[in-house]
């Protein structure tokens, strides 16, 4: 009977250090606001962000300010160093790691910063997504391990990720996209800027009005191409590639993988 008590008192002493072990854990991993800072500047104008690690997320508002917000818990104040730097032209925020050769687990960190609905964005981070919404301008963005979302953007747009999908929902904007392991969606409104997409692993489709002029060339190595809208002065047109002009033609209209399907549809 005693064994059996003692083996129970045991028991539930490292049953109450494993549950205390793991609510601290827990408190550990809370999120805060670590640094936050306003900037007077005027739209038009121009900010860098680039972050080891972690989410960008940018929306605009009416005011001629810049608002940053770093949140994250506590593992992230600690290992990262937060610099702001800012003149009349332009805007830049970094966030870096102390120790560049280690990634650190349990980390969160997110970046959220308000610009003026016109402005020139330029986002880099090495581990995380970018997200922006609503902004007028031009807009470079370029990830190493994350996702890409755009919204109700206009202007030129470039973006680059080594590890996830592009998806852009916009209007009037000139775009550059790549992704080297992922899927491309892009819904467009208006009049053709010219728009390149690539990637290597995934499946690119691409809805436009049904009045759209392009130039088109689609090309797949590792699927099927199909294209819905009226087509002219085609010059090659089969399962993986189709060469010719939608509508009166004009500026390009470049997609291309190697390991997925290519659609351009109607919306």
């Amino acid at each position: 009977m005693k064994n059996v008590t003692k083996y129970f008192v045991i028991i539930t002493l490292i049953l109450s250090f494993s549950i205390n072990l793991t609510f601290a854990s827990s408190m550990g991993d809370e999120k805060k606001v670590i640094k936050e800072k306003t900037f007077q500047i005027a739209e038009g104008k121009k900010i860098n962000v680039t972050c080891d690690g972690g989410d960008i997320i940018f929306t605009p508002w009416e005011k001629s300010e810049v608002y940053v917000k770093i949140i994250g818990n506590d593992k992230a104040a600690e290992k990262y160093d937060f610099i702001f730097e800012s003149n009349s032209e332009e805007i830049t925020v970094k966030a870096e790691r102390r120790n560049q050769w280690n990634w650190f687990s349990n980390l969160s960190l997110k970046i959220e910063v308000k610009v003026p609905a016109r402005f020139n964005i330029y986002v880099g981070t090495s581990g995380g997504d970018i997200k922006v919404g609503g902004i007028h301008g031009g807009i470079y963005l370029e990830t190493s391990g994350g996702d890409i979302w755009g919204d109700r953007f206009e202007g030129n747009f470039y973006a680059s990720t080594s590890g996830g999908d592009i998806n852009l929902f916009c209007n009037n904007a000139k775009i550059d996209a790549s992704t080297s392991g992922g899927d491309i969606t892009v819904e467009y409104s208006g009049e053709n800027q010219g728009i390149d997409l690539s990637t290597s692993g995934g499946d690119i489709d691409v809805k436009v009005p049904a009045d759209f002029n392009a130039r088109i060339d689609l090309s797949t190595s590792g699927g099927d191409v199909d294209c819905n809208l009226t087509l002219n002065d085609v010059k090659e047109m089969d399962e993986t590639e189709i060469r010719g002009n939608i509508n009166k033609g004009g500026k390009p209209l470049n997609a291309s993988t190697s390991g997925g399907d290519v659609t351009v549809y109607k919306k």
